[in-house]
């Protein structure tokens, strides 16, 4: 029987590149080094999105201001979303094909100096032979 699989790598942290969560043309570049290091083919280019700072709201969690970047690939997308003001980001990327998620990591790593993360890295099935047509298969 048919499956649709994919991975899903999730990423939040906490960097000391704090420049770098700020800097769209910047984040759009390494949204793009990260598709050639895992091989994948782009549909639509990364979109950054400035996302203004309500002063009101300055570390309250609702609002932080940042960048949200997204790029559209052929098996599926990658994201970032960054809160300069508390020097933390999210990231993601899935994809229909295998890619190789420690090389994200590691990138990952280098250029925003992690100093606190956490990531989920999924392997994910839809198998209409299961009970409820899914699976989710956790390999961290």
């Amino acid at each position: 029987m048919n499956t649709l699989d994919g991975r899903h790598l999730i990423v939040d942290s906490y960097c000391r590149n704090v420049e770098l969560l700020s800097n769209a043309a910047a984040l759009e570049i390494a949204l793009h080094d990260i598709i050639k290091l895992v091989d994948m083919r782009v549909l639509v280019p990364a979109t950054m999105v400035k996302v203004k700072l309500d002063p009101s709201k300055v570390y309250s969690g609702q609002d932080d201001g940042g960048i949200t970047g997204v790029a559209v690939l052929s098996t599926s997308h990658i994201s970032i979303h960054t809160w300069p003001q508390t020097s933390r980001f999210s990231f993601d990327i899935f994809s229909c094909n295998e890619f190789d998620y420690e090389k994200v990591i590691v990138f990952l790593n280098e250029i925003f100096e992690l100093t606190a993360a956490v990531s989920y890295n999924f392997k994910r099935v839809l198998d209409p032979s299961t009970p409820t047509g899914i699976a989710w298969q956790e390999d961290l």
